[in-house]
């Protein structure tokens, strides 16, 4: 296990045959770090958990290049989901319901055109960073009056996590509920899904998950 001075007296640490400390002022973030301490370790494997370098694409491709197996979707899966409007174009073309969402990425002299998709889609709507996940970069936007308010703090929030501050507009569906499904499967065929529901708080983030998802016949 790695883990950052913050934890050290964490359970994962306490649970872990062998633990290494991350220096660095990026922590989890500082790919190269983390792999050294891989290699450093005689590890053969990355299990990245979720966020962080879990959704990085060159982390994937550094973790191949050194040999060590990293745990998750392959470098070239990752980089098309870190686009959110190609990610609903492929699950549309897919057969499957999707948000009506803007089809084109936002940028900051896009205003006209901002108001514009605004007000041809409807409120209330939800504004989304292209780039990111996990309601980083994301606002509800109630109503018009709110539209470039809540744009612009989207954009700043996004571009200090993610690097990037493109936008796109998403039709906000009330009252909702998240129902999830991982899959988790090997390199010699075997799978085992698992479904997960979510709860969500006032500020959008999730207030609660559970390890099994009732309405879910698993």
């Amino acid at each position: 296990a790695i883990y950052s001075e913050t934890e050290r007296d964490s359970l994962h640490v306490r649970l872990a045959d062998e633990c290494w400390p991350v220096r660095s002022e990026l922590r989890y973030g500082d790919l190269e770090e983390v792999l050294a301490i891989a290699q450093q370790s005689g590890a053969d494997a990355i299990h990245p958990g979720y966020g962080f370098l879990a959704e990085r694409a060159d982390f994937a491709q550094a973790c191949a290049d050194a040999g060590v197996v990293f745990i998750g979707p392959k470098p070239a899966i990752i980089a098309q989901l870190q686009n959110k409007i190609d990610s609903l174009e492929r699950v549309a073309g897919a057969g499957y319901r999707v948000p009506n969402h803007s089809e084109v990425a936002l940028l900051p002299d896009d205003g006209e055109l901002l108001d514009a998709m605004g007000a041809d889609m409807g409120y209330p709507l939800v504004v989304k960073s292209c780039s990111g996940g996990r309601g980083r970069g994301e606002r509800v936007i109630s109503s018009p009056a709110h539209l470039n308010e809540m744009v612009a703090q989207a954009r700043r929030e996004a571009l200090k996590i993610y690097g990037n501050e493109r936008i796109y507009l998403e039709r906000a569906i009330y009252p909702a509920h998240q129902i999830a499904v991982q899959i988790l499967a090997d390199a010699h065929g075997n799978r085992v899904r698992s479904g997960r529901a979510r709860g969500f708080a006032a500020d959008e983030q999730s207030e609660a998950d559970r390890g099994i998802a009732g309405a879910l016949p698993l």
